[in-house]
């Protein structure tokens, strides 16, 4: 372990606290706003929602094409201390996400209004509601195009207080869309669309103002032609490969969506949108390591401190873990409990599909270090091709199981859990080939901690469950205490057997961060 484990950044811990604070709050408002809104809207229109939606971001790869490089540009030029090029970084951006946003609005608008006018399961008197909510969600998806360098921006700056400052306006303000939906009795799905749109233009005017008031690279300069076009190319041929990785994420996920349509009904989609809350809240929790990490270790590479930089990736991807198993396996052991806490009643579909998204993300977790090492090596061509065959099977694999084995719903999920694991081994192979990748050292350091504290926190939950069975207490407060005692436990087990001594210390120190905040 380098010294980033022993004396770790102060940075990287406040930020974490940041990020942290933000996905509590976030996922707590979160997930009462989509109870509040399946109550409002029903099932139909709640499913014909996320449906909407589903097709919106299935061709949103164009959103964030441009992202992970205006963030690894601009956090390697950081690191190189040039504000000259930074500045041009940014100006090079925004120019292309005004491209990205033109071709997106043509394709959506053909692609999409073709699926929703000959495709997708619509009763003929929703279509009307369907084609609005289709058109402001593409206006919504416009303007996040637009805030895509400003936000990657305040990241790369490492100004994760501003971050998580305006993600929790943006959920405090979607919530107060839901509360005050109900005081609207017709159109409800259409005004809910439209005051969500709101929210979204405000978000984009907070950032613009901050990163004009804060970081000079965000005012724009003129540049020569010749400037603009290099640079251009060199994000250009970066972000192209990374939007294969994009386009086929969405594609298997929002194709999923569409399967689960034209094999069920909209109450299928309302099942899946509800499960996707539930992925949402727990990759917000792990995706949060990173988000803190990533700047730095961009930052580390490009200053040719390498040691620091996989230090930071293997420890990030083992937190990463462990975080994920404390969350997902209580939860698996108290679903159906949970979901009714939650929803109050359970639709059809949502508990086989939420345990099988549980299965698709343990794999999923491990991804994660892997994908940030062939963004910082700029080695994306590869990977992006691998990514898009071996992932993108899961789209004819479901429609072959749906359509020709009677295969239950949930199985798509399996399916892609499935795709993922080949998926893993094979960009493992691929980043030891051509970034001379530590696998031996990832396996040991990342992946065979979690595999066997998994194990370790499986069998003891599943214990603690069977106790419980036999006590006589009320469903609901029987469920509180369970995973309030499997959290505990597996926190203890993960600590004392998961951890290295260095490991530790980085721990405590991240908690003592917190008390002197």
């Amino acid at each position: 372990m380098s010294q980033v484990a022993v004396s770790p950044n102060k940075t990287i811990a406040r930020n974490t606290i940041f990020l942290y604070v933000r996905m509590i709050v976030t996922t707590v408002i979160s997930l009462y706003t989509s109870r509040a809104l399946l109550q409002t809207l029903g099932v139909e229109d709640f499913g014909l929602y996320g449906l909407i939606g589903g097709i919106v971001a299935m061709f949103a790869s164009f959103k964030s094409m441009f992202t992970i490089a205006t963030q690894r540009f601009l956090n390697i030029e950081i690191g190189n201390g040039n504000a000259y090029e930074l500045n041009k970084v940014f100006n090079v951006s925004v120019l292309v996400n005004v491209l990205i946003a033109v071709v997106f609005f043509i394709i959506v608008e053909i692609a999409g209004l073709w699926l929703l006018g000959h495709k997708l399961h619509i009763e003929p008197e929703r279509l009307s509601t369907a084609n609005w909510l289709f058109q402001i969600s593409v206006v919504a998806s416009l303007v996040q195009i637009f805030n895509v360098p400003y936000d990657a921006d305040i990241i790369a700056r490492e100004k994760m207080n501003v971050f998580a400052t305006v993600t929790i306006f943006d959920a405090v303000a979607k919530l107060l869309i839901v509360l005050i939906l109900p005081l609207f009795k017709n159109n409800q799905l259409i005004i809910y669309g439209i005051l969500l749109c709101v929210v979204i233009c405000v978000n984009l005017c907070i950032n613009m103002v901050y990163c004009h008031l804060k970081f000079s690279e965000s005012h724009f300069h003129r540049f020569s032609l010749l400037e603009i076009r290099a640079k251009f190319k060199e994000m250009f041929t970066f972000s192209s490969w990374a939007f294969f990785g994009n386009i086929v994420f969405a594609l298997v996920h929002e194709g999923v969506n569409i399967l689960l349509n034209v094999f069920g009904n909209l109450a299928a989609n309302a099942a899946r949108t509800i499960t996707y809350q539930v992925r949402s809240a727990l990759s917000n929790v792990v995706s949060n390591v990173y988000v803190a990490i990533k700047p730095q270790a961009i930052q580390s590479y490009a200053k040719l401190d390498v040691g620091r930089f996989y230090s930071l990736m293997f420890t990030g991807g083992k937190i990463v873990g462990y975080m994920y198993i404390l969350m997902a396996i209580p939860l698996y052991f108290s679903l159906n409990e949970v979901i009714q806490l939650w929803l109050g009643n359970v639709p059809e579909y949502v508990e086989a599909f939420i345990s099988a998204s549980l299965v698709y993300q343990f794999v999923r977790v491990l991804h994660e270090s892997v994908d940030v090492f062939f963004v910082t090596i700029g080695r994306l061509k590869e990977y992006q091709i691998t990514e898009f065959v071996v992932q993108g099977a899961t789209l004819p694999l479901s429609y072959i199981g749906l359509s020709l084995f009677n295969m239950p719903l949930y199985g798509v999920f399996l399916l892609m859990a499935f795709c993922e694991l080949i998926n893993l081994i094979v960009i493992l192979l691929l980043a030891k080939k051509i970034g001379n990748f530590d696998v031996n050292n990832y396996l040991k350091s990342v992946v065979s901690p979690y595999v066997l504290m998994t194990m370790i926190s499986f069998c003891c939950v599943f214990l603690i469950k069977w106790t419980f069975s036999r006590i006589a207490f009320s469903v609901t407060l029987k469920a509180i205490i369970f995973v309030a005692i499997a959290v505990l436990m597996q926190l203890l087990i993960l600590y004392y057997l998961g951890l290295t001594k260095d490991e530790k210390r980085l721990f405590l120190t991240m908690i003592n961060q917190f008390k002197r905040r």
